[in-house]
């Protein structure tokens, strides 16, 4: 359900990019960075919505096992526009 949500914003977001793309590929490249890690934040906050507000163990273990992975994307996010000099 979740993932559903995510794949329209990444969709509608390539849309509005076109207008604002940057010119040289580091630029592209923190620019794409600097999206993926605003995605990825909304997607754990959601996660951890879910986790919150569910009172079913499964489903909340399911949103733990997300948002460990999102966390680890995030890092990994950061760690790549940090290596880039990214603003």
């Amino acid at each position: 359900m979740i993932g559903d949500k995510a794949q329209v914003t990444q969709s509608s977001t390539a849309e509005t990019r076109l207008d604002n793309q940057p010119s040289d590929a580091s630029s592209q490249r923190c620019f794409d960075l600097a999206e993926n890690i605003q995605e990825t934040l909304a997607l754990i906050k959601q996660y951890e919505k879910q986790r919150r507000l569910s009172s079913d163990p499964k489903e909340q273990r399911r949103a733990e096992r997300e948002i460990a992975e999102l966390q680890g994307q995030l890092s990994a996010y950061r760690i790549e526009a940090h290596e880039l000099g990214c603003k």
